[in-house]
């Protein structure tokens, strides 16, 4: 469970890094972001399959 808090605080963490990067229009940045924030929420979604019960 603990890897999944960890999972969150680091998207918090992107999103804020995402909006710098809209404010300062560094397009590059942005796009490095973008990507890590897909990346993480598709761990995220990995755990919630590992979790869920198979039907």
């Amino acid at each position: 469970m603990a890897e999944k808090a960890d999972l969150k605080k680091q998207m918090k963490e992107l999103k804020g890094q995402r909006d710098t990067a809209l404010e300062q229009k560094e397009h590059k940045e942005l796009k490095k972001i973008r990507r890590n924030i897909r990346s993480v929420k598709r761990q995220l979604r990995a755990r919630a399959r590992e979790a869920a019960p198979a039907s």
